[in-house]
């Protein structure tokens, strides 16, 4: 099969992404810069990898996609913190024109003038957690989940044989997490004492919760993705999932 991934310079898009090139898949890797794509050249003759990249700037639509894409892998996503009551606007705006709008003009790209096809978004387990001072994130990819929801609804009711699979990752050590935690808006601060004490809790608490080995999740996804009749959902870690769904449970009795 032929599958897109965006986002798949590093961490757990790189790895499902190589998992299914070595089954011997053609996959393409969206980068967002012409310098990525020279960093990921070198990054795949290192490790004797086939794979292609490609850029991709979600951010504008002067971009192309390559013909005959089976999969198309939503995984481009950016996170900034910072407090609600003081965050910088264009945090706000900057995520949700990666992590929302960018992977919608790509999809509408992807699905333009094609009855079929195969389209995987990566939301988060965190998107159902309130987890101060992440919100320009998690609202982003809860928003990820109900496109996907959406989404397969429009394509049934429209005729379209598109399937929808989401991704729920629970957390996993990429390197992703500790610099959202880290590059927190910093423009009036007005918490900074509260502000820099949570910075230490979560790394704690990430350090605590993340998984280290990401070639179980890449195994599992990589191989959902491309059968016959791929699920709706797909979470790993199986024990953050059903803590989440424990979380949600609890806290729908509590407030309604």
């Amino acid at each position: 099969m032929k599958i897109l991934i965006t986002g798949g310079i590093s961490g757990l898009g790189y790895s499902v992404a190589k998992e299914l090139a070595i089954k011997g898949h053609i996959v393409y890797l969206g980068v967002r810069t012409l310098k990525e794509e020279e960093y990921l050249n070198e990054k795949l003759k290192r490790e004797k990898l086939i794979m292609f990249p490609v850029v991709l700037d979600l951010t504008t639509d002067n971009y192309t996609i390559p013909n005959d894409i089976d999969i198309l892998y939503l995984n481009a996503s950016i996170g900034k913190g910072g407090s609600i009551l003081e965050l910088n606007s264009n945090y706000l705006t900057d995520t949700f024109n990666v992590n929302i709008l960018g992977n919608i003009k790509l999809i509408k790209k992807y699905l333009k003038n094609r009855k079929k096809g195969r389209i995987v978004l990566t939301s988060s387990l965190a998107g159902f957690l309130p987890l101060p001072y992440l919100y320009s994130y998690t609202y982003t990819k809860l928003s990820l989940y109900h496109l996907a929801n959406t989404l397969r609804l429009e394509c049934l009711y429209q005729g379209l044989d598109v399937s929808i699979t989401t991704i729920l990752p629970g957390a996993y050590y990429t390197g992703f997490n500790q610099v959202m935690i880290d590059n927190k808006d910093k423009s009036d601060f007005i918490y900074k004492d509260k502000a820099l004490k949570m910075t230490k809790y979560q790394d704690m608490l990430f350090n605590l919760l993340e998984k280290k080995d990401l070639t179980n999740f890449a195994k599992i996804v990589s191989k959902k993705i491309t059968k016959n009749n791929p699920p709706f959902i797909i979470s790993i870690p199986i024990e953050q999932y059903l803590f989440t769904k424990l979380y949600l449970f609890i806290n729908w009795l509590l407030f309604f």
